[in-house]
């Protein structure tokens, strides 16, 4: 069955686009809550700048659209004299400080078509029907299609890897106490007296943001907890940016009318020591982010403990998996018994003379990068 390519490239037909869509994350197996129109075009709203253009691919087949391939255009400052064109997922590449971290960027696909869709991909970023000197790719799956895609490119693609960090996710299909079963035992025991130990304090309680009305108060908890405690570490946290504060109240109230918005509260008399931002779409639960206090109340862990209420709660409304989304390699959520996936960062690079030239300027730059290194981190790989 002929495919047949169309380029998205304005707001409005962005916006048309909308239950068709959500209908296809919603068939896709691979698909999260990262993937859907309300997250990608509430980004695209609030993060877009003049230097940025829509390139958003959908495939058809018999005038039924099976996949999109989600991205968006810019040019290099960098490289200005060269001119050459990037392509990014959208939800990715914002500023360090205000970044919202989309996660598992991918090709939304109908499960049953993965295998055309992925060949007539490869076909429309070889032959030039998709225009790009460089493409960037952040925090994708290694199970994700654009790497299978990829993999299977390297006559005309050239790539380069480096480790973004893992994914954690636990199975909590089978009940709580399984799901506990698999943590570390030390670490369980741990859990467990924290319980007790408020328990016994009394005056500490657990809630959920049920109304539209206090969403704003308890974003405005969620941000100064999550400051103070990045403070501590001398660092800034994303909560101190405008726009990560608007894209978030916009997600919060949409996802509440969806009834997947999990914002968790402990409050001790009438202080509010920890908030846990949580997404609950399709059977995956994702904790998404975190703020806690972590100086005066570090004898009861509140960031572990609203994290195990967490998994209660999604264990109760009958979610199958618990995403604790991205950690480093060494990251406390093994702790969790977690299942892991390693995820990337990719650069690619086509056979134009343009994009090569990149690849040899991207290589040196990893080269005298690497000089400066003082610690190990995962070897930039090219394939």
């Amino acid at each position: 069955m002929e495919l047949k390519l169309e380029l998205v490239s304005d707001l409005e037909t962005f916006r048309s686009l909308r239950l068709r869509w959500d209908r296809l994350v919603q068939a896709s197996s691979r698909a999260t809550y990262f993937a859907t129109w309300n997250w990608l075009f509430t980004w695209w709203s609030i993060y877009r700048n003049v230097d940025m253009q829509l390139r958003i691919y959908c495939i058809y087949a018999n005038n039924r659209l099976i996949a999109i391939l989600p991205l968006y255009a810019g040019r290099s400052r960098k490289y200005n004299l060269i001119g050459f064109t990037w392509l990014r997922f959208l939800g990715t590449g914002e500023n360090e400080e205000e970044e919202v971290s989309t996660e598992y960027s991918d090709v939304i696909c109908l499960d049953e078509r993965v295998d055309e869709v992925i060949e007539f991909l490869r076909f429309c970023l070889t032959s030039g029907q998709i225009k790009w000197d460089k493409l960037i790719f952040e925090r994708v799956l290694d199970s994700s299609l654009i790497i299978r895609l990829l993999q299977d490119s390297t006559d005309s693609l050239r790539w380069l890897r480096s480790l973004a960090g893992v994914r954690y996710i636990i199975d909590i299909e089978h009940g709580l106490e399984a799901c506990k079963n698999g943590f570390d035992p030390t670490f369980r025991k741990k859990v467990e007296y924290y319980f007790r130990r408020i328990e016994h304090r009394g005056n500490y309680v657990f809630s959920l943001t049920t109304d539209h009305n206090r969403i704003a108060d308890d974003l405005e908890s969620l941000r100064e907890l999550h400051t103070l405690r990045w403070r501590n570490k001398g660092r800034t946290g994303a909560f101190t940016s405008k726009k990560f504060l608007d894209f978030h109240r916009e997600q919060m109230n949409y996802l509440m009318d969806q009834d997947g918005l999990y914002l968790l509260k402990l409050s001790h008399l009438d202080e509010d020591i920890a908030m846990l931002y949580a997404i609950g779409y399709k059977n995956r639960f994702h904790y998404y982010q975190s703020g806690f206090e972590s100086t005066r109340y570090k004898s009861i862990a509140p960031g572990h403990l609203t994290i195990n209420k967490s998994i209660e709660i999604a264990v109760k409304n009958r979610y199958k998996v618990f995403d604790f989304m991205l950690g480093s390699p060494h990251s406390y959520k093994r702790d969790y018994g977690c299942q892991t996936e390693t995820m990337y960062n990719l650069k690619v690079y086509n056979q134009g003379s343009r994009s090569r030239l990149l690849l040899r300027l991207s290589t040196l730059g990893n080269q005298i990068a690497k000089l400066g290194r003082t610690r190990h981190t995962e070897p930039t790989t090219t394939l």
